[in-house]
């Protein structure tokens, strides 16, 4: 790693921890061969984010370490992976992150011709402890496609035999962009479960717009030569490319119509527009101290939601719109962001709220979610709503009648 990319690295560490008040330190370990530079700079990213307000409400702070910080760069005769031992063994953090993509790394005579990630994975499990067992490992793999020219093949086999002989639940990510939200749920699941909380409703939106803003704030550029085995994540307000409809661009469209049904092929952006207006909206509230607050709900994740075993007061109709509103505050809840069924509801009422939900998949999904999406209009006329729906991706010939009944704009983006 270059002096430039170290210091970079430096500085986003720097920002993920917090010590204007005594807290509690989740020391994260990050293993990896050098194909995922990329990946490596999110988990610091990611855990930045979540210390500003998700941590930081529990009393505890992510502390991403890793070899290019954390060891002390000399010269040692059982060569570098001991020098790693020595200054940050593997086995005293609390959460260790493992990543792979096409590579598995150098053997190491002095690892019995194991790769140095190998050897601190292995070390890592070899002494983990306690009830749930610390560390905790957590290995992602990348299902991202490799050049023919870049493949090794002994390498990928390698990769490949690993994962299969490995014990538990991997994740697959299919790039750097869904490698960073994959992280990002790891880790939020990992305080939900080790640092429970509990508070009051406050009605405050302003941690759930801070979040909703650091998870929209970056697009990922595919299919583009980046150099190295880097890739381009770039800032969604800088580099986003606006689209238009037939008459007028397609934020206007938004702003006009309050109910937007948005048209495409697989890669005409519609679901990019999608989470940059969930972005400028996120944005607009946070400068202007109030405003539209964005709701963005995939049909998957709503369907998902519907599908579960809830307790307490739920939606008494099958397909009713409130759906979104308990699946919005369910998220809430979730995340300790402190906003209720009621509150949303309340906000929904007053005409504060711009529901955003995407139907590109091609995964089966309850029927009763696209009704309720489609309809969540009906019984308030003040929620906005902007949806989307692509022919090639999905399994039928054409949106419901329900959402396209619903739509009172229906849109073909175009650049």
């Amino acid at each position: 790693m270059s002096a430039a990319s170290r210091g970079a690295w430096a500085r986003s560490r720097s920002r993920s921890r917090v010590s204007c008040y005594k807290v509690t330190q989740i020391t994260i370990f990050v293993a990896s061969p050098g194909d995922v530079s990329t990946e490596r700079k999110s988990v610091v990213e990611v855990a930045a984010q979540l210390n500003r307000h998700m941590a930081r409400e529990r009393n505890v702070q992510f502390d991403v370490r890793a070899y290019e910080t954390e060891a002390r760069h000399r010269m040692y005769p059982e060569g570098a992976q001991a020098l790693i031992n020595i200054d940050m063994p593997v086995e005293k953090h609390d959460i260790v992150v493992g990543i792979f993509w096409k590579r598995f790394g150098t053997p190491i005579k002095e690892l019995n011709k194991q790769t140095g990630t190998e050897y601190e994975l292995r070390r890592a499990q070899a002494n983990q402890k306690g009830d749930p067992p610390k560390p905790e490992i957590a290995i992602f793999f990348s299902d991202a496609p490799v050049k023919p020219s870049e493949a090794d093949g002994q390498q990928l086999s390698k990769v490949k035999a690993f994962r299969k002989k490995l014990k538990g639940l991997p994740t697959a990510y299919d790039g750097p962009l869904d490698f960073k939200d994959k992280l990002r749920e790891y880790l939020s699941q990992y305080l939900r479960d080790h640092h429970p909380v509990t508070h009051e409703v406050t009605g405050d939106p302003g941690a759930y717009i801070e979040s909703l803003r650091a998870e929209t704030a970056d697009i990922e550029v595919q299919r583009v030569k980046a150099g190295g085995d880097s890739a381009w994540i770039l800032p969604i307000a800088d580099f986003y490319i606006p689209l238009s409809s037939a008459s007028r661009p397609l934020a206007e469209e938004a702003e006009t119509n309050r109910k937007l049904l948005i048209m495409g092929d697989p890669g005409s952006g519609k679901s990019t527009f999608l989470k940059w207006l969930t972005n400028r909206l996120c944005l607009d509230h946070q400068n202007a101290h109030g405003g539209p607050l964005p709701v963005p709900i995939t049909i998957a994740a709503l369907s998902a939601h519907i599908g579960k075993k809830h307790t307490g007061d739920t939606p008494t109709e099958t397909d009713a719109p409130d759906w979104l509103i308990h699946c919005a505050a369910a998220r809430c809840k979730e995340n300790s962001h402190r906003l209720s069924a009621d509150w949303f509801r309340k906000q929904a009422k007053q005409g504060n709220c711009t529901f955003s939900s995407m139907d590109s998949t091609k995964r089966q999904t309850n029927p009763r979610a696209k009704s309720s999406s489609a309809s969540s209009t009906a019984p308030q006329r003040s929620i906005r709503v902007a949806g989307s729906w692509s022919p090639l991706a999905s399994k039928a010939s054409s949106p419901s009648p329900a959402s396209r009944n619903a739509a009172s704009r229906t849109c073909h983006p175009s650049r």
